[in-house]
């Protein structure tokens, strides 16, 4: 009937972003009512589908809350502007302490610019609180490669590894798997690198 949730389309949409279908999703995402999310999941696919006009309407869009401020960083930082992300993610970070992940992102920004030690700066109070973060440590060991050696980096895996609870660390996350490939100078490479 006439009386469902408009929102519906965009949750729709969202799901065929996810599956890659921009054209579809963006369809989908204009029959629902505005809203921050139709505009994020605009802003996203603008992105992908290299459309500056668009990305700049949603740009405009974005008001300053949580969700927004997020989506707008992450945009950044996949646009190469890893500056701009990080002062959206520093003023995040003055009111919501709790929100701990936002040193990894700064962390990561930082990494990209190759900016190492600062990297592993942003992102002690993250890997003391979880040490077992897949993410954090494939970033710290990252940095430990660029900064030292193959086996400085390697060792954050294998302590990774000792407290994994799953079956096969390596098995499990493919980026990993390439990355001990990269700090072993290429070992395995035919076998890794190629999936």
């Amino acid at each position: 009937g006439k009386d469902y949730d408009k929102n519906f389309h965009v949750y729709k949409a969202c799901c065929m972003f996810a599956l890659t279908n921009y054209d579809e999703a963006k369809r989908e995402a204009m029959k629902g009512p505005e809203s921050s999310l139709q505009t994020r999941l605009l802003f996203n696919i603008a992105l992908k589908k290299n459309d500056e006009n668009a990305m700049m309407v949603c740009h405009s869009k974005m008001m300053d809350n949580t969700h927004d401020q997020l989506c707008n960083a992450a945009i950044q930082y996949l646009r190469g502007n890893y500056d701009e992300a990080v002062e959206i993610y520093k003023r995040m970070m003055i009111d919501n302490r709790e929100y701990q992940a936002l040193n990894i992102y700064c962390a990561l920004c930082y990494y990209k610019q190759e900016y190492f030690e600062i990297s592993l700066d942003m992102m002690q109070s993250y890997i003391s609180s979880y040490p077992n973060s897949i993410v954090a440590t494939n970033l710290k060991a990252c940095n430990y490669f660029q900064l030292m050696q193959g086996k400085n980096a390697e060792e954050e895996f294998k302590r990774l590894e000792k407290n994994y609870k799953g079956g096969d660390l390596y098995a499990d996350y493919d980026l990993l798997r390439h990355n001990l490939c990269v700090f072993r100078c290429g070992e395995n490479a035919l076998q890794v690198l190629p999936p």
